[in-house]
């Protein structure tokens, strides 16, 4: 993730909700700009630029290193047993026997073995990859 880019990308749509408020009323669910301006909370004054810029970098980044710590261990324990790795290989290849055509998700999700690797990652997934006392 090129770091600068992103916080340039959230610094933008930082300038664009503080110019007109009425953008966060385009989106059809709730997105992080709506708790971090709740005006109701903070008596009509909206937290500055530099502090909401710094509350969104640290939602992306703590997402994204939380989905690569979980990918790099189910990557892991996969690789460490041979017996899972080639059967999860197996199955792969005959859902997607063609690399030119990029396999429909709604296929992938129909493989019960690779679901079941997927969910027992996240299962192993630790839920923080920071040291907790």
């Amino acid at each position: 993730m090129n770091t600068d880019s992103t916080a340039q990308m959230l610094s933008d749509k930082i300038i664009g909700i503080n110019v007109n408020l009425d953008l966060l009323n385009q989106y059809l669910h709730l997105i992080v700009y709506h708790a971090l301006i709740s005006l109701e909370e903070l008596d009509t004054s909206i937290p500055s630029h530099a502090s909401l810029l710094e509350a969104a970098v640290s939602m992306v980044i703590v997402r994204t290193d939380t989905t690569a710590a979980t990918l790099a261990l189910g990557t892991y324990q996969v690789l460490c047993k041979p017996d899972i790795y080639t059967k999860l290989k197996e199955k792969l290849l005959n859902a997607w026997p063609d690399f030119e055509q990029r396999p429909r998700a709604a296929d992938l999700e129909r493989l019960p073995y690779l679901t079941a690797v997927i969910k027992e990652a996240l299962r192993m997934a630790p839920t923080t990859i920071l040291e907790t006392p």
